[in-house]
């Protein structure tokens, strides 16, 4: 059965996404970015589609999601990276496509979540003395590969959604920090 809005089904944490490309996950963030650029590249706007339907059905159920999250602290249900900002796993990657679709469809729950992704990134994500964004865990203070591809497209689309050139400085530091 399709579900298109959980709030009339109710709340089940065995709901699971259709397929792995419809989960709030760091890595569809990317295949998002990638949709977003063959759409442009083909003509073919169902790749855009593809990426906006999945943020409106996230979006739609954010509120209702969130408040099951907070009551349950459960990490078993589908969007709860999204719910959850903690590290850049849950907030970079999908955070610049949402960018993307935020510069076509000013809609303000997608700002909401832009600028919580913003202010979790530039305040709050763990830093190395040097500035370098580091993981809480497995780990402490850990530098991964990955984390440059959930930091750099954000902080890029960032300076471009704002005009603000200490996003692209900030993209310098975190690829080459001084």
């Amino acid at each position: 059965m399709l579900i298109d809005d959980l709030q009339k089904y109710g709340y089940n944490s065995n709901i699971v996404p259709q397929n792995g490309y419809n989960d709030w996950k760091y890595w569809n963030g990317v295949i998002q970015i990638g949709f977003n650029k063959l759409g442009e590249e083909t003509g073919d706007a169902k790749y855009q589609r593809y990426t906006q339907k999945n943020f409106e059905l996230f979006f739609k159920d954010y509120a209702y999601l969130k408040a099951i999250y907070d009551s349950k602290n459960q990490w078993n249900f589908p969007v709860a990276q999204g719910l959850n900002i903690t590290q850049l796993d849950d907030c970079g990657a999908m955070g610049a496509s949402l960018i993307e679709l935020y510069m076509a469809d000013k809609k303000p729950e997608y700002k909401a979540y832009i600028d919580m992704a913003d202010k979790h990134i530039r305040e709050k994500q763990l830093r190395l003395a040097d500035g370098t964004l580091s993981r809480p865990s497995p780990i402490h203070n850990t530098v991964w590969a990955d984390d440059l591809y959930m930091s750099v497209p954000f902080l890029a689309r960032m300076g471009k959604l704002t005009g603000k050139t200490a996003y692209f400085d900030e993209v310098a530091r975190q690829v080459s920090p001084v």
